[in-house]
């Protein structure tokens, strides 16, 4: 086992030995080294509970790409409209020489570079307990080898950005037991019809911070799609804060709608219970959606034209 302790790391030749090449390591942080702030933050349950597996939320630069990806700019290509929602109040006249305020969601066109995406690592992170029964967040074994090195390297600093340290394990040298997983990359609605207060309330804490009137644009969208009846809601946790979807199951759809501005509206027509067990990259470097809907001022009819 090696521990590492620092911010970052840049060659994984200097921090893991030779005798760690093209086998498989587990990259691991115990317990009794963390604080309960650095767990929560990191999408977990306090106190650890084994089984729990979750998309770790964004702390830093390196969590963050591995919930979204890395985009390159493409200065040699011609630049791309894209279009920007946000809350507008204007005076409007009302007759008799009087006017009113009014107050309402603006679709805000501009251009910028195209970008290039790369698929985000999507490494998740999971609490396990070793054969001596110490509990310990591990992540699913990786092999060091030329091919998978950059996604060892990812995961190691993943680990150091959450937590802090960690240690690098040859894999079946500190034997991990099998558990049951359980995800928490989602929270599930009661079903049945929630009224819109009710559903905003639950969202106000697990949205990401943004200006006020850009807020209110994402909220007005999301109340129009939750007008749109669905089944079923579920709102995402770690790093699916921000994260919505509605299950329209008598339709066998289920909508997967964000919060991030320059995104998509996501159509799934596969089964709900086996997309929530997908991570972020398998969904989308398989391209299992159904739809893809660019947040433009058409989305809302191109939504109501799949529901049909």
């Amino acid at each position: 086992m090696v521990l590492i302790k620092q911010k970052k790391i840049s060659k994984l030749e200097s921090h893991l030995p030779f005798s760690f090449l093209n086998k498989k390591i587990v990259i691991a942080v115990n317990e009794t080294d963390l604080t309960q702030s650095k767990i929560l933050k990191s999408g977990l349950n306090f106190p650890l509970d084994i089984g729990e597996r979750v998309l770790p939320s964004s702390v830093g630069r390196v969590s963050r790409i591995n919930i979204n990806g890395k985009e390159t700019i493409r200065r040699d290509l011609p630049k791309e409209t894209l279009y920007r929602e946000m809350e507008f109040t204007r005076h409007q006249w009302c007759g008799k020489g009087q006017t009113e305020e009014v107050t309402d969601c603006v679709w805000i066109p501009y251009q910028r570079y195209q970008r290039d995406l790369e698929l985000p690592f999507g490494i998740e992170v999971q609490v396990n307990k070793t054969s001596n029964g110490l509990i310990v967040i591990s992540s699913d074994p990786i092999l060091y080898s030329q091919s998978d090195s950059e996604l060892l390297k990812h995961t190691i600093n993943l680990y150091l950005e959450l937590y802090g340290s960690c240690i690098a394990y040859e894999d079946g040298t500190a034997p991990i037991q099998s558990v049951a997983v359980r995800r928490l990359n989602w929270n599930v609605l009661p079903k049945g019809r929630q009224p819109w207060t009710v559903v905003k309330g639950l969202l106000t804490g697990n949205m990401l911070t943004q200006r006020p009137k850009t807020y209110a644009a994402v909220m007005d969208r999301f109340e129009k799609i939750h007008a749109l009846n669905p089944d079923f809601l579920a709102y995402g946790s770690g790093g699916y804060k921000g994260y919505l979807v509605f299950g329209f199951e008598s339709k066998g759809i289920y909508v997967l709608e964000s919060q991030n501005t320059n995104n998509a509206i996501y159509i799934f027509d596969k089964d709900w219970e086996a997309l929530s067990k997908l991570t972020k990259a398998e969904i989308l470097g398989n391209q299992l959606q159904k739809v893809r809907i660019v947040h433009n001022p058409d989305w809302l009819t191109k939504l109501r034209q799949a529901l049909v």
